[in-house]
């Protein structure tokens, strides 16, 4: 039996191959928008909705239904990360940060989600 080689065109089709898929990757990932709200939802209800964007460093305490602090959330730099959590885990502290919608952090021993929305400002307009 005889093992085939790679040729040339094998190896420069492989290389085209990966060259597009990590330029495709880049350009989803850089034409993604920026969010401007962070919506925070506990056991399934929103628990609270913030502007992404400040000029400092924000910490917002999430709570669970008892009033206990589950997660410490922070907002800086336009971007929201977990800083501290009382699941063992940890997943959500390791995150990372996020800023784009559609992107999310989650905390499932806390039942805590983390999204970035957008908010065209329409339904906050006053009729």
């Amino acid at each position: 039996m005889r093992k085939r080689k790679f040729s040339v065109i094998d190896i420069i089709i492989v290389v085209v191959v990966l060259a597009t898929a990590l330029s495709a990757l880049i350009f989803i990932n850089a034409m993604g928008n920026d969010g401007n709200k962070v919506e925070i939802i506990v056991n399934g209800v929103v628990f609270s909705t913030v502007n992404l964007k400040t000029d400092e460093k924000k910490e917002i305490e999430i709570k669970d239904s008892k009033g206990k602090v589950t997660n410490i959330l922070v907002l800086e730099n336009d971007t929201a990360y977990v800083e501290w959590a009382t699941c063992k885990n940890q997943d959500c502290v390791h995150h990372n940060r996020i800023s784009k919608v559609g992107e999310s952090i989650v905390c499932l021993p806390n039942n805590v989600e983390i999204n970035i929305i957008e908010n065209t400002g329409v339904e906050d307009a006053a009729w």
